[in-house]
């Protein structure tokens, strides 16, 4: 079935920390600070208190992030360029994103369709000789993290001036044809408000905590690219969290959405799992949470080099160029992707990842299996879940919560997804028939726009030998 900038003074301050700055009186040149050999915290009063107070917290915030990777770091010196001054420095592996991304403020913006994005801002997934050229064309490049997984570069550039972003983002596609390169996209929560969508056929039960795993199984391995998650919920106690934070900007990280998700892995798991929670939701200022394109990216690399199960995404945006590659990427790496299609209503255009033809869209329905109202419809549609009027851990009174919504929906399939996987031996390219074999029919006879192919309870049954 077809499917339709950081200033300069910010990354001098980190990469002290690291040890790995560029000579400190060339830099201080270029942004014109007095050569001080005392370094940051001996620069003169009349200096700018800003400039001072935000240097000292990036300081302080490389220092934190240094201690938390040097350990891990690998010792490969990768060239990055600040894209205002125009400097090179060097840094080593993740601490890349760290040296970039520390004080970066999230300005929203909207693109000629009237989706919501980064101003100013394109992003770039490349392969290596991609990459290089673009570093040799001078390009304004504000940070660029290593996709071992996905073997890419995911590259995120500001707009020259004098230049619109559309015209920006087309003269790159021109020049890099076979890169994926697009806006920084915003995308959003599939989660409806909790008293205005309940709805007839009562709560589900409380969250159970994951039993042991039967001998001779190892735990799942579910991937969960979603808000923060609070992994003191009692709802979690039981549950192996591993979580990583791939949010570029400064902004305050929300944990409601997030942990109602993980709550209901674990509640459908009902045995050992693992969840791996990557955190890619910010208070977008002056909007609702959202998430990056480029956090989604780094999330999906990040989960494939974990070597999870299956990935769960319960949220939904415009269609875009590096999401779509690196769904592609992680499909053809074995790892199937569970999606929410949305709740943009009946009418509503499809939404991503959902929509994408490697994706599993899966839609909501109450206890009775009547469609979640709000829930979007179309061919992307594949399979329908329990998603109206759950309860969810509530990450702000540490008690639950009810919630509706295809993002209450998609957990539940995820999880069968992955015992299919583990117990069944059933390929990943084989999974789709054997889910639509085990689905319930609902609404007309086959395949439909509102159900896809039916109602997914349990992993299906998978005779030996076959």
């Amino acid at each position: 079935m077809t499917k339709t900038r950081m200033h300069p003074v910010y990354i001098i301050a980190a990469a002290a920390v690291l040890g790995l700055a560029a000579p400190a009186d060339t830099a201080k040149a270029q942004l014109g600070l007095p050569q001080v050999p005392g370094g940051l915290r001996d620069l003169p009063i009349d200096i700018d208190r800003s400039v001072r107070t935000r240097a000292e917290r990036a300081a302080e915030k490389a220092a934190e992030d240094a201690e938390k990777t040097r350990e891990t770091l690998e010792g490969t010196i990768e060239p990055i360029v600040d894209g205002a001054s125009g400097v090179v420095h060097s840094a080593t592996g993740d601490a890349i994103a760290a040296i970039n991304s520390a004080t970066r403020s999230f300005v929203t913006a909207t693109a000629p369709d009237g989706s919501l994005i980064e101003a100013d801002i394109v992003v770039a997934l490349l392969d290596d000789d991609q990459r290089d050229a673009l570093h040799r064309s001078g390009a304004r490049i504000i940070s660029e993290r290593r996709m071992g997984a996905l073997g890419k570069t995911l590259v995120t550039l500001r707009r020259p001036d004098g230049v619109a972003l559309p015209q920006a983002l087309s003269e790159l596609r021109s020049s890099f044809p076979d890169g994926a390169i697009d806006y920084n996209h915003l995308y959003r929560l599939d989660q409806a408000s909790d008293a205005a969508e309940r709805q007839d056929g009562g709560a589900a039960s409380a969250t159970r905590p994951p039993e042991p795993g039967r001998d001779g199984q190892r735990s799942l391995r579910i991937g969960v690219i979603d808000s923060a998650v609070l992994s003191t919920h009692p709802a979690l106690q039981s549950v192996r969290i591993v979580d990583k934070d791939f949010v570029s900007s400064e902004h305050a990280r929300p944990l409601t959405h997030g942990t109602a998700v993980a709550s209901l892995v674990a509640r459908s798991a009902a045995e050992s799992v693992d969840i791996y929670a990557a955190s890619v939701f910010f208070q977008v200022p002056g909007h609702a949470p959202g998430a990056s394109t480029e956090g989604l990216v780094a999330a999906l690399d990040w989960l494939v080099a974990e070597d999870v199960d299956v990935i769960n995404m319960s949220l939904s945006g415009p269609s875009n160029e590096l999401l779509g590659a690196a769904v592609v990427a992680t499909s053809e790496r074995g790892k199937p992707i569970v999606a929410a299609v949305g709740n943009n209503g009946p009418a509503g255009e499809p939404l991503y990842p959902g929509a994408y033809e490697r994706v599993i869209g899966v839609t909501a329905v109450d206890r009775e299996h009547r469609i979640f109202r709000n829930a979007n419809r179309g061919e992307h549609v594949d399979y329908a879940a329990v998603g109206v009027n759950v309860k969810v851990a509530d990450s702000t009174t540490g008690s639950f919560t009810i919630a509706s919504g295809t993002s209450m929906a998609a957990p539940h399939v995820a999880v069968v997804v992955a015992k299919t996987l583990r117990d069944s031996g059933v390929h990943p390219d084989a999974l789709s028939s054997w889910l639509i074999a085990s689905a319930k029919d609902l609404g007309r006879k086959g395949f439909d726009p509102v159900y896809g192919h039916g109602l997914i309870t349990q992993p299906p049954v998978v005779v030996s030998g076959r």
